[in-house]
């Protein structure tokens, strides 16, 4: 520890005090702002986001290979599809990388049931096909995300967002 610990409490008096303002290691302190500016996510949109999610695992659980007219999950996918829309249409969602990126995820999911229940409503198409992430730690390049065509299969929801609703659902 090479700085004084003097009047420092929380990890954001440290960032006020030491980073926020300092103008060295310009590409790390990009990075710490990205990461608190996802901190100031939404309570309603999170809860918007866990909803879906919610009715997608509820859509993946009534899923029976055998069933090929999914008459146990269709009402559900009804439910999915038009939370999408709502979803797709909030420019607090849509204008939001990481919210794009979950809804983008969620989206990709139910296309992949949708392929094994061909029945199911199509999703509306969305309204931010491409985002960019930035990856500031790296020289300050954007980097564009897949569209949700190109995303991997329902692992990619594991991965993504479970881990990121799981936190608002303990909260």
């Amino acid at each position: 520890n090479q700085i004084s610990n003097e009047g420092i409490t929380t990890l954001n008096d440290f960032y006020t005090k030491y980073i926020k303002d300092n103008k060295e290691h310009v590409d790390y302190k990009n990075h710490l702002d990205n990461k608190i500016n996802s901190m100031n996510i939404a309570i309603k949109d999170i809860s918007n986001m866990y909803e879906a999610f919610g009715i997608l695992c509820k859509i993946y659980a009534a899923y029976n290979e055998n069933d090929k007219e999914c008459t146990n999950c269709s009402q559900n996918a009804e439910e999915f599809v038009q939370k999408i829309g709502e979803l797709n249409k909030d420019p607090n969602i849509t204008g939001n990388g990481s919210y794009s990126k979950i809804l983008s995820t969620l989206s990709n999911d139910y296309k992949n049931l949708k392929n094994k229940c061909p029945d199911f409503q199509p999703l509306p198409e969305l309204t931010s096909q491409t985002s960019h992430v930035d990856n500031s730690a790296k020289g300050g390049e954007e980097i564009p995300l897949q569209a949700p065509e190109a995303t991997p299969s329902s692992s990619s929801t594991l991965n993504t967002v479970i881990p990121v609703l799981s936190i608002f659902a303990i909260s």
